[in-house]
């Protein structure tokens, strides 16, 4: 605990005991506690304390703080006495180790005189508590007030202890003896009064408070308030559309943010403007110095009601409300934002901001509120161009549960009035939790940190480097070091790293993927620059051990490791094994995600005291070789090189007792040195292949090594290209790609062609009950869905459609604040229906969470994803390019034929797939260049739950997954199967066939027969009981720009018990609900977009679809009946081609007059996205068949917005491939999506060729011209065209 200490006067022995209690209490009552707080002592030296008493005080203080860690990162001590003035002793950063307060503590000298408690208070919130005197955002904020009397002037005392309050400062009010007052003690002291608030007759009573006093202190976190200099203008609505009640509503949530803020006229100072049909000017950015008369002040502000113009209240705000005279300073951070539940009553030609001078560099958020409030509109309200400062609210009392989040986002504003002194060089990488406690909107705020961060570092390529990675089940880069050179740049990829859910929080691999992928040169580290990394993390890792050593090797690489807790969950003890020491410099936690920013200047301090402003020298190199330390990773017998993974499998004691190393029973402590890749004859083509195996293939081995492709994986490259070959395509340093459903694969190190592919797909472990895996469209994997007990709260109303004075109609739909969902019904009665469910209880991966701006909360589950990996590498093997005399060959033999590969002396023909034995499967990617491209056989599994562990099975190359508790492992592949994707389980172990555990393994111990493997998706068992609904199924087929697209919904009605069957939602937002019978809601009021009950389910229907629709960005849900919702954002938009052509011709032997073969071409000049082509043939008017033949494309994109392409495809087939008789051929063109030539008037070409036998030729052959005439005119009779436009 680090602890700062500022003492104003009081009682002495209760304070000692108190902060005696609460330094000890916060180390060693819970390891897991981390208490970090700035406490200043009000200590009253007035007429009414005697000397005696007050010398008692300094001495209780001592005793304070000699139990206490002084020092900058620890505790540190202010001390303040007072009466009718103010005696400040010290400030909470002016002494740096215990014996200088100590000693200076001694040097108080008391005063006398009357209680001006409001003085001390006053002093204390604007002095003490200021970034300058020591004040921390990472620490909470005690004053504790020791008094024993009542103040001169309670009024002032009651309003100033607010203003220190508003601060985020918790005040402690101890009153001794009987002339206090208790009332002035509950109004100085935080509310609640029951634990903050002390009352003792005499000093010799304080024991008998210590222990209430620990666990109330103890209890006191930081606030976080956020700190620096900024002018924010909150735009508030006042339309009629609101309503007076409403508008009480956004005033209370502008006095909430402003509450996450140190609001003063020198750091955050606060604006507010309104508007209905006119713009209205309600409060200056200087008008209000703090919290308390911001209070007073935004309360006073009137309802209006009228008509709305957003466009022109924002451009009058943007040049009026930022003006000096309105209170603007000078080089300050300008912050606007926007609240409004509705569309303009006015038609703004253009972008909102675009129409505002450029020089007028506001940063502009908006919030819009409820079912009617337009994206497209408020879009053209904010400054980010990808849309990250759009917010929504459900309804007008969920806006209170967007307060945090809004004063996150504000807050990575604020500009920094505390200068660090950072060095200009460092090599700085983020990994960043994105498993599924951290949720997407809490990942946003995540990002916003990193970027608020960057922008106060000096980015460049010889400067300030930075690198991000992110990780659940397994590790992502997002970019490399020397990925982004400028700021810009880099925090526009920052804010558009994309959430990855699957489950899990393997800290451990990638930890270890920091120090082994994104601190190498060949990702951008420089050498002699200092190596920083940041970790944040919501929760504990799976395996802890694995995590710490994963660490240890990082910091031993000189990376020195920041480790930042978020949350109630996370482990102190793992944060600090994670950090470099000392824990205090290097570890920060706080509460929530929000209060991140608030930190923002502190961690920079910090971190820059890592980033010296001048680099050390760097130490020349050795000149001698330091003695390798002996390896304990041994073979015992020399010959274990013979054995072939086989052996290690099926008799593991041996293997473990004599071939550890080759069995890979152990690790070699130093890598192995391998044989460079090159052959040491020149003529090793001479010799031909069959003589690089058999008896020969040491000698090969050791002379031909690469033309016998004897190679070591990755050693076969060719250095010049610096590239990752797979599958015939090249990839650069760091670039990713998707292999199909199967693998996400990534160019780890190009200089060796090392890549690594992480199945798509993940496994899941114990899938609970409630949840199945299930097929989405557009998705390639099954995705876990689930259907909890859960239940509303429905009244009816028997009265007419008539709430509040408005009438509604048949399906109209309205919200009761967050309590209730009303709709109108047939006949004139309406029927509400509780807005939020009731849950039994949740599985224990999941948690009720109310996101930002919703009403309701919902379940949030962590699934627990294993995911295979596989690495790999390919390069070329065959002839040498020279070749020179060498002594007598053995036996030559025929070189090497052409279109082949050559591994370890043996020929493989293209697309050809072997496996080198238990270690690699290889590939004959490219037979004409010889390029062999070899990955692992068996995968690696990454974040295995605890008491798993992969074991040698008898009979298996690969490694099986053992589980000493019931397990079970659900695969969410769909399709294929590709290595990896499943977990195979190792049968219970039997006695003598696994060997005792060697040193680097666990081997789970006992046995589990009820281990079980699913492949596939299987649904919750049943209780006997029919589950609500079966899980709805969302899906669109591909439509044409300009046309409707339509959403299917389909689940099954029969059994369900609630009164909305369908709700559909646009961003987590609810837009419209349907009864069995019909639909209603604002959908219904909106052109081009309708919902309807069909015999399935539910449709809703979007007219108009275009490729820059905001359709496209929206994402769709679903659902019914109260269970899971679906949510669908892939519709698929095509253009049908634009007079598309096709060519038909022959080619024609010259020396017998005889069709060769046919070539056809077609074209296209607009289609999106690129045209697809195929063709069939009828042979003498049989059925048609698709050709066989080899498709070749080009695609050239226009300059259109949005893009079209320009497509043009081939196809040609020889006499032979068609054979005998007439062949009608047909030529169809259509965009690249699903069911494309069924979507449009694909057939584009239809023609006849007779090819003719050998024997009809010869039976009509002629010579001279009159022969050649004949077979021309032949020719042309016999080809006839049908071409379609």
């Amino acid at each position: 605990m680090t602890v700062r200490i500022l003492i104003a006067a009081m009682s002495p022995k209760f304070v000692l005991l108190m902060i005696a209690s609460f330094a000890v209490g916060c180390f060693a009552i819970e390891e897991e506690k981390f208490c970090q707080a700035d406490i200043v002592f009000l200590v009253d030296a007035s007429g009414s304390v005697s000397l005696a008493d007050f010398e008692k005080a300094l001495n209780f203080t001592s005793k304070i703080v000699d139990t206490l860690e002084i020092g900058p990162y620890d505790n540190q001590i202010g001390l303040i006495v007072f009466d009718n003035r103010n005696q400040p002793q010290f400030h909470l950063n002016q002494y740096s180790n215990k014996q200088d307060v100590l000693d200076r503590i001694k040097e108080t000298k008391y005063t006398g005189g009357g209680t001006d408690t409001h003085k001390a208070l006053d002093y204390a919130a604007s002095t003490s508590f200021t970034t300058a005197n020591g004040l921390r955002s990472t620490a909470a904020q005690i004053v504790v007030v020791i008094t024993d009397g009542k103040s001169n002037d309670h009024a002032q005392t009651e309003l100033t202890a607010q203003r220190v309050r508003n601060k985020g400062v918790t005040v402690f009010s101890i009153g001794v003896g009987s002339g206090y007052q208790l009332e002035e003690l509950n109004d100085m002291a935080t509310d609640p009064d029951s634990s903050h608030v002390f009352l003792v007759n005499n000093y010799n009573a304080l024991p008998q408070i210590l222990a209430q006093l620990e666990k109330s202190a103890c209890k006191t976190k930081p606030r976080f308030l956020c700190s620096g200099q900024a002018d924010i203008v909150f735009l508030l609505d006042g339309s009629s559309s609101v309503g007076a009640v409403n508008f009480g509503k956004m005033l209370q949530f502008v006095l909430d943010v402003a509450g996450e803020f140190m609001v003063t006229s020198t750091d955050i100072q606060i604006g507010v403007d309104t508007f209905d049909g006119h713009f209205r000017h309600r409060l200056d950015l200087n008008d209000a110095t703090d919290k308390i008369q911001l209070q007073r002040l935004v309360s006073g502000i009137s309802y209006s009601g009228g008509a709305s113009n957003i466009a022109d209240a924002v451009q009058r705000m943007r040049l009026e409300s930022f003006k000096t005279l309105a209170g603007h300073r000078a080089n300050v951070p300008k912050v606007a934002i926007v609240v409004t539940d509705g569309k303009s009553n006015y038609t703004a030609s253009g972008s909102v901001v675009s129409q505002t001078a450029p020089d007028e560099d506001i940063t502009m958020f908006a919030i819009g509120i409820g079912p009617d409030a337009i994206f497209e509109e408020l879009s053209t309200v904010t400054t980010d161009a990808f849309s990250h400062n759009i917010h929504w609210a459900s309804a007008f009392d969920a806006l209170s549960g967007l307060v945090d989040f809004t004063a996150a986002q504000l807050c990575g504003e604020i500009k920094s009035t505390k200068d660090a002194k950072c060095g200009p060089k460092a090599d700085i990488a983020f990994l960043i939790d994105s498993s599924g406690s951290v949720g997407p909107d809490n990942f946003k705020l995540l990002l916003r940190f990193i970027s608020s961060f960057v922008t106060d570092l000096q980015v460049g390529p010889d400067n300030v480097r930075i690198g991000l990675a992110k990780f659940n089940s397994r590790p992502y880069s997002e970019f490399s070091l020397d990925k982004y050179s400028n700021k810009s740049s880099l925090i526009d990829a920052i804010n558009n790293v994309e959430y990855s859910n699957i489950g899990g929080t393997d800290t451990a691999a990638a930890v270890s993927y920091l120090a082994d992928n994104i601190f190498t040169d060949f990702n951008g580290d420089r050498p002699g620059i200092p190596n920083i990394a940041v970790i944040i993390t919501d929760g504990n890792s799976n395996k802890p051990e694995q995590t710490e050593a994963a660490a240890e090797r990082a910091r031993d690489k000189g990376i020195i490791l920041f480790s930042v807790g978020v949350g109630d969950d996370i482990s102190r003890s793992e944060l600090n094994a994670l950090a470099t020491d000392p824990d205090n410099r290097h570890v920060i936690t706080v509460e929530d995600f929000s209060k991140l920013n608030a930190i923002r200047t502190a961690f920079k301090v910090q971190a820059c005291e890592d980033i010296p402003e001048i680099l050390p020298s760097q130490p020349p190199p050795a000149t001698t070789t330091p003695a390798p330390k002996p390896d304990p990773c041994q073979d015992v017998i020399s010959t274990c090189d013979v054995y072939t993974q086989y052996v290690c499998s099926n008799y593991p004691e041996w293997a473990s007792t004599f071939c550890p190393k080759r069995c890979g029973i152990c690790t070699p402590s130093e890598p192995q040195v391998v044989p460079p890749c090159e052959n040491k004859f020149d003529n090793c083509t001479d010799y031909g292949v069959s003589k690089c195996g058999g008896s020969s293939s040491a000698w090969a081995e050791e002379n031909c090594r690469k033309f016998c492709g004897y190679c070591s994986p990755g050693t076969q490259v060719d250095m010049t290209l610096n590239k990752c070959v797979y599958k015939g395509q090249q990839f650069d340093q760091g670039e990713k790609w998707l292999d199909g459903c199967d693998y996400e694969c990534e160019c780890s190190d190009a200089r060796s062609g090392k890549y690594v592919c992480y199945n798509i797909c993940p496994s899941y472990y114990n899938l609970p009950r409630q949840c199945s895996l299930v097929k989405q469209q557009g998705k390639c994997c099954l995705e876990p869905v689930c259907n909890f007990d859960l239940s509303y709260n429905t009244t009816n109303q028997t009265r007419s459609c008539v709430y509040e004075s408005h009438s509604y109609d048949a399906g109209d739909i309205w919200s009761i604040g967050c309590q209730f969902q009303c709709i109108c019904l047939p006949g004139g009665s309406y029927v509400c229906q509780s807005q939020c469910a009731q849950y039994d209880p949740l599985p224990s991966n999941c948690k009720l969470v109310r996101r930002p701006g919703e009403c309701c909360e919902k379940p949030l589950c962590e699934f627990h994803t294993q995911v295979g990996v596989l690495s790999g590498s390919g390069g070329t093997s065959g002839p040498s390019s020279t070749q020179s005399d060498q002594p007598d060959q053995p036996n030559s033999s025929p070189g090497l034929q052409s279109s082949e590969c050559v591994f370890q002396g043996q020929l493989y023909k293209q697309d050809q797939v072997w496996y080198d034995g238990c270690d690699k499967r290889c590939f004959c990617d490219d037979a004409s260049l010889g390029f062999v491209r070899c990955e692992d056989r068996c995968p690696e599994f990454l974040n295995l739950p605890a008491g798993c562990s992969l074991v040698r099975v008898p009979e298996q190359c690969c490694r099986l997954v053992y589980c000493d508790a019931p397990a079970t492992f659900s695969s969410s592949q769909s399709g294929s199967s590709p290595v990896g994707a499943v977990i195979s389980i190792a049968p219970p172990p039997q006695a003598g066939l696994y060997p005792t555990v060697p040193p680097g393994y666990t081997y789970a111990p006992g046995q589990n027969p009820n281990v079980q493997t699913i492949t596939t998706s299987t649904a919750a068992p049943s209780d006997g009981k029919k589950d609500k609904i079966d899980v709805p199924k969302l899906s669109s087929a591909p439509v044409e720009e300009g046309s409707a697209a339509t959403l299917l919904c389909e689940a099954d009605l029969s059994s369900c018990p609630h009164l909305f069957v369908n709700i559909w939602s646009a961003d987590s937002r609810n837009l419209a609900v349907c009864t069995s019978q019909f639909c209603g809601g604002s959908f219904n009021n909106r052109p081009g977009v309708d919902v309807q009950m069909v015999e399935s389910g539910s449709t809703l229907t979007l007219q108009n679809m275009s490729r820059d629709s905001t359709h496209l960005s929206t994402q769709w849900g679903c659902e019914f009946c109260g269970g899971s919702q679906v949510l669908f954002d892939d519709f698929i938009v095509y253009a049908k081609p634009e007079n598309p052509e096709c060519s038909f011709t022959t080619e024609i032997d010259r020396v017998t007059n005889k069709i060769k073969g046919v070539t056809v071409t077609c074209t296209t000049n607009k289609v999106y996205p690129e045209a697809q082509c195929s063709f069939q043939r009828r042979t003498n008017n049989g059925e048609a068949v698709t050709m066989a033949a080899a498709v070749n494309y080009t695609h050239t994109s226009t300059d259109d917005t949005p893009v079209y392409y320009t497509s043009r495809c081939s196809m040609s087939a020889t006499a032979e491939e068609l054979g005998e008789g007439t062949h009608t051929i047909q030529g169809y063109v259509y965009p690249d999506v699903p069911g494309g030539a069924s979507l449009v008037d694909s057939l584009v070409l239809e023609q006849s060729v007779t090819i003719k036998s050998e024997a009809q030729s010869n039976g009509s052959e002629k010579t001279g011209l009159s022969s050649l005439f004949t077979i021309l005119s032949t020719l042309i009779i016999l080809i006839t065209t049908q071409v379609y436009g």
